[in-house]
Parts: C-alpha cells; sequence; structure tokens
C-alpha cells in the first residue's frame, strides 16, 4: 500500500500535470514539506521528466521569513528575472504549499505586503500559458490557521 505522501505525488505527476519524458519540471517547494517534494521527484525520474526545485519557493509567493526579511529592508519588490525566465523555460510548474509561519509578514508594512502580491499576480498570469498546479500540504502551523488539531487538519 502507497502512503498518503506517495498517493499525493503520483496524482500531482500522473494526473495535474501534463507531462511526457524528457519536460522539464520546477517545483516550488520548502523544507517543511520535502516528503512531498521528494516523492514528486521520484515520480518524475520513473517519468523522465527533469526536475529543478526551487526550496524556499514562498519566495515567490509570499509568506517566508526569507521574503519577509528581504522585504523589511528594501523598497524593491520585483521577482528577479532569473526566476521569471527559469519559470517561463519549464513545461510545468509544481508549486507545493504549505505554511510554516503564516505571520511572518507581521513586521511589513500593508503597502508592501500589497505591492509584492501584486507584481506575483502578474508574474503568474504571465506563467498560466505553462502547465501549473498548486497543491497544499498539511502542515502544524496551517492547523493552527484552522483551529484544529494537526492530525485532524491532515
Amino acid at each position: 500500500m502507497q502512503s498518503q505522501v506517495q498517493e499525493h505525488a503520483q496524482l500531482l505527476v500522473n494526473h495535474a500535470l501534463d507531462l511526457t519524458s524528457g519536460d522539464t519540471v520546477v517545483i516550488i517547494s520548502s523544507a517543511e514539506i520535502d516528503d512531498l517534494t521528494t516523492a514528486v521527484c521520484h515520480a518524475l525520474g520513473l517519468l523522465g521528466a527533469k526536475p529543478s526545485i526551487l526550496n524556499g519557493g514562498n519566495f515567490l509567493t509570499g509568506g517566508d521569513r526569507h521574503l519577509a526579511s528581504y522585504l523589511e529592508c528594501t523598497e524593491s519588490v520585483n521577482i528577479p528575472n532569473a526566476l521569471i525566465k527559469m519559470l517561463e523555460s519549464a513545461d510545468a510548474i509544481c508549486h507545493i504549499q504549505g505554511y510554516e509561519n503564516p505571520s511572518e509578514f507581521m513586521i511589513l508594512s500593508d503597502e508592501t505586503i500589497v505591492a509584492h502580491r501584486k507584481e506575483h499576480g502578474q508574474v503568474m498570469r504571465e506563467l498560466s500559458e505553462s502547465t501549473y498546479t498548486l497543491t497544499q500540504v498539511p502542515t502544524a502551523a496551517g492547523a493552527q490557521l484552522a483551529s484544529m488539531g494537526t492530525g485532524e487538519f491532515s
């Protein structure tokens, strides 16, 4: 019997993304959800697809301490061109999201958060021609946001 993580990975690779052997896939992930990222990489390897991993991937979408630290000391909210080019050149993008600490942005002004999310939205609209899938992985922080126990939330 496959574990839930392996089943989730198979669902992403074999159903959510339209992949064939040789396709390149950017996986946007973070350390909290490394088990699913590893399982997706395994499934991609079996298929013959090639993963590139953006670990700490919430830097793109917001919500992690790396991005909060960066935005705290700069006025630039632009997503780097190198990152955009990497995403544009991929055959598919697999975004695996899980909350580490949803309060990381508390140090930022509302204007900074809105500016970053506006920039992110523009990038994601431009990438909409790529095969893109987003999945949410249950974490303790996500359970806390839902006012649930971690087991119940999972």
